[in-house]
């Protein structure tokens, strides 16, 4: 997967993401196409693991993946800004 969406013939499995071209769009890319095939990673995880040795360790299957768990992502209530404010929100 990582060297299809980097547009490469191959890639190792210790070589890094980032050096190898991709950037934060390909990473939602490649997150995308990994959870089509069956696997689970975030694309915070493909910037903190990088390569595909590491990704391999944390990714999980659709199968089980509990998607009511917390993803590391914050949750919770935001303020309204001033333009949120101004039109009512």
């Amino acid at each position: 997967m990582f060297a299809e969406v980097l547009g490469l013939d191959s890639v190792g499995v210790d070589e890094s993401f980032f050096d190898l071209g991709g950037d934060s769009i390909v990473a939602i890319q490649l997150v995308a196409r990994a959870r089509a095939a069956g696997l689970v990673f975030s694309a915070r995880d493909v910037f903190r693991r990088r390569t595909v040795q590491a990704l391999a360790a944390v990714a999980t299957s659709v199968l089980t993946h509990d998607a009511g768990a917390a993803d590391d992502e914050p949750t919770g209530e935001v303020p309204a800004t001033p333009v949120m404010a101004l039109f009512g929100g």
